[in-house]
């Protein structure tokens, strides 16, 4: 791992200006940021429960309790997590 580090070196040098650089537009933009990450993590809370559901009504033959991971997974149902 550690000559796999070294000889891609840049890449983590990249990374880190990538979130230096990150990191600044959040505090010159701080409304946009705050917009952009309500939208990312709704597009992810909304992917979440689809998977969720998919996975609830794909186990119903495994589990017992399979309607649970439904019911997670159920659009307004957040209070259960």
């Amino acid at each position: 791992m550690a000559s796999d580090l070294a000889r891609n070196w840049w890449l983590l040098a990249l990374r880190g200006v990538a979130g230096i650089l990150f990191g600044i537009v959040a505090l010159v933009w701080p409304e946009s940021t705050l917009a952009a990450l309500v939208l990312v993590f709704g597009a992810y809370v909304f992917v979440d429960g689809i998977f969720a559901l998919i996975a609830g009504i794909g186990m119903r033959r495994q589990l017992s309790l399979w309607w649970l991971v439904v019911v997670e997974g159920w659009p307004g149902s957040s209070w259960v997590c």
